[in-house]
């Protein structure tokens, strides 16, 4: 069977690929947006993981391809499966839920699979093909030593899942970035790991340095414009909160669909009698976002406050006559440029690319670093009397500040 795709053109999927699509859990992603929020800022992402998780596939069965040193087509499938299911563990706006602000475990946690891995049609179609331990292994990264490689294709630093997303999230944003197909010959297998290869024949070779620092850039690139644009930002906060005071579990929002959480928030807020649930969830669906009162550059001490945001909500919310839902404090991005950490193959052997060996790529890891913002959100006519308040606890000594000094 060919599915026709916008980034890869014809996709060739085979039969066992063709009844995992058909079922319930992969089927829900076609209502879960791949970029959650980021269409209120563009439009045009409203892609779902449903279609990236076949462009993962066909991305993963390309890899395999281009550095198996004895291809198998057992093995072919089974990297293909892994590929299709590696998201079916996303909750509705996994993303902002899980990494940004911790709530839940994330999607591709081992707990997670393996609930992937137990549903019921996936495991039948899995059994069936006898391929079931092997695409487990995969997705648990449980292989043999010579194998591992398998698992780095899906769930590598830079694997099939980010080859698929740069492309699709560029494209469907409607920025004119990409990268080169290139860039996928000079993957290789040493040791049974997935390294770039940085060298040919004894010799360095600056034209795949080249093509990595591209892909860098193109990652930095997206961060910056698409990932943490502040308006997405204050929507993801706007709907943590919602989803914290309407006591979503794991379970439940493993069942859902994007729309089908706004539904169900509104559901719990008339059941319950809760306005404050009911208008977070009524201003997400249409698009009446919280502004910025306060933004800076991150430090520490903002970091420390970040790690009681819902105390520091409360305090500035009573201050300025809000209630405390109408107050989001958000901090990111944090952590640093993983895709800079590939493992790549040069003349000493195999070894994480060392960001001081190049200065473009030890650039972007610290352009990527300064990324990071404190926010304070909060409704339109509010956010002058919320950047005051801000202002008045962090500049000078006071109750708050000695508060936030000792946590």
């Amino acid at each position: 069977m060919r599915i026709r795709d916008p980034i890869h053109g014809d996709i060739v999927i085979d039969q066992v690929a063709k009844g995992l699509l058909d079922t319930k859990a992969l089927q829900r992603l076609r209502g879960v947006k791949q970029l959650g929020l980021t269409h209120y800022v563009y439009p045009g992402c409203v892609h779902t993981r449903f279609d990236h998780s076949l462009g993962a596939y066909h991305m993963a069965r390309r890899l395999y391809q281009g550095v198996a040193e004895n291809p198998c087509p057992t093995e072919l499938l089974a990297v293909g499966c892994a590929a299709l299911l590696h998201d079916v563990g996303h909750m509705p706006f996994g993303h902002t839920l899980e990494e940004e602000f911790s709530l839940f475990a994330k999607h591709d946690s081992k707990a997670r699979l393996a609930r992937v891995l137990s549903d019921t049609e996936v495991m039948a179609i899995l059994s069936r093909a006898g391929l079931y331990g092997q695409v487990a292994d995969i997705l648990l990264e449980t292989l043999p030593g010579a194998e591992s490689y398998l698992s780095e294709i899906i769930k590598g630093t830079i694997d099939a899942d980010v080859l698929d997303y740069l492309r699709r999230d560029a494209y469907f944003a409607g920025l004119v970035h990409d990268y080169d197909d290139r860039v996928l010959d000079n993957f290789s297998v040493r040791d049974g790991r997935l390294v770039y290869r940085l060298v040919h024949k004894g010799l360095d070779r600056p034209d795949a340095r080249s093509e990595l620092v591209h892909l860098l850039r193109l990652r930095y690139y997206l961060t910056e414009r698409l990932y943490y644009h502040h308006a997405k930002l204050a929507a993801g906060t706007m709907l943590a909160k919602m989803v914290e005071r309407a006591g979503f579990t794991e379970g439940e929002l493993l069942a859902l669909t994007d729309e089908g959480l706004l539904t169900q928030c509104l559901s719990r807020a008339t059941e319950r009698h809760d306005t404050a649930l009911w208008a977070l969830a009524d201003n997400l669906r249409w698009r009446r976002l919280y502004k910025r009162a306060f933004v800076q550059v991150a430090d520490d001490a903002l970091a420390l406050l970040w790690q009681r945001r819902r105390y520091y909500e409360g305090v500035i919310a009573e201050a300025v006559g809000l209630d405390p839902t109408e107050v989001g404090i958000y901090l990111g991005p944090r952590g640093v440029l993983k895709e800079a950490e590939v493992t790549v193959l040069t003349k000493r052997g195999s070894e994480p690319l060392a960001l001081e060996e190049s200065g473009d790529i030890a650039a972007l890891a610290r352009q990527y670093a300064a990324l990071a913002r404190f926010y304070v959100f909060a409704p339109p006519d509010k956010t002058q009397q919320v950047r005051l308040v801000v202002e008045n606890m962090l500049g000078r000594p006071s109750e708050y500040r000695k508060d936030l000094m000792s946590l």
